[in-house]
């Protein structure tokens, strides 16, 4: 249970496979007034790259998560 929460529903536990992030991201990017939809917000591009890195590294660190897909990468206009 890492961070004391369960990777798997209930009845199901580890048997030796990888563990992925199937779907994740929602960085939101505020374009003008517009706020975009997502956890956590920024206005600028440095932020941007600076918040998927937080995140990104968070993944890296972990001694479990085998892969990922970030789905929601998308700005609006």
């Amino acid at each position: 249970m890492p961070a004391n929460r369960p990777i798997y529903a209930n009845r199901f536990t580890h048997h030796g496979e990888p563990i992925l992030i199937t779907e994740f991201g929602g960085i939101a990017f505020k374009i003008g007034s517009q706020q975009g939809r997502g956890y956590t917000s920024v206005s600028n591009e440095i932020d941007y790259v600076n918040e998927y890195r937080r995140v990104i590294e968070a993944i890296y660190a972990s001694k479990i998560i085998h892969g990922f897909c970030y789905t929601q990468l998308g700005m609006r206009r």
